[in-house]
Order: structure tokens, then sequence, then C-alpha cells
């Protein structure tokens, strides 16, 4: 199902096509291949896999109780020496995602070690 709205790609300035999916409105650039979900920008296949891989790393550390989320993400960015409201996966480049992946793979593993002794 295409929405009426339609809005401008911000690389090859084409209209960009929006569909209901069940995530909420996708918007797409065919040309482009860009892609963004519920009015966010839209951004390129690999920001959105290291946003992916970005959330499988962290979100565990709040979801299995190591800390509540909103620490974990301040925990997050003291480590980065970022502020909290720079590392969230919704506004970080690919190359944000990445090392901030790294950095919840080490905290993860951390409350691993913790928790096994």
């Amino acid at each position: 199902m295409t929405l009426e709205k339609q809005n401008i790609c911000p690389i090859c300035q084409t209209e960009t096509k929006i569909t209901q999916t069940k995530y909420g409105p996708r918007e797409s650039c065919e040309n482009c291949q860009l892609v963004g979900w519920n009015g966010k920008e839209l951004i390129d296949e690999k920001t959105r896999k290291a946003r992916l891989k970005f959330h499988a790393t962290f979100d565990p550390i709040w979801q299995e109780g190591f800390l509540n989320r909103e620490d974990a993400y301040q925990l997050l960015a003291k480590k980065m020496n970022m502020e909290e409201e720079e590392v969230h996966g919704s506004i970080m480049t690919k190359e944000l995602c990445e090392k901030a992946t790294e950095f919840s793979e080490k905290i993860y593993q951390n409350f691993i070690n913790q928790k096994n002794y």
C-alpha cells in the first residue's frame, strides 16, 4: 500500500515512495536504495545493517537485566566519550555504530564474566 505523502531523496532529488509495513511507514528511494522508517532519515543498507548489529549487541545489556536501559546508554556514552543522546542507534552513522558495537560487546562480556564468578 503506497501512501499519498511523497518526499524528495536528499541524494538524487527524486520523489521517494512511502509504503505501510508492519513496522510502520517505510520511505524508500528506488534510485539510491535508501530506506527510512517512521519519518526518520533515509539511510543506506550498510548503515541499516550496522544499526541492527549495534542493537543486537547492545540491547541484551539491558534486556537481560545487567543494567536498566537508561543506565546502559549512560555507560555506553561514558565509554565512548560522548553525550547520552548521541549514542542511540537510530541516529548514529555507520562508523559510530561499529564503534558502539565494539564497546557494547566488551560491556556485555564484562557482565557475563562477573555473573560466572
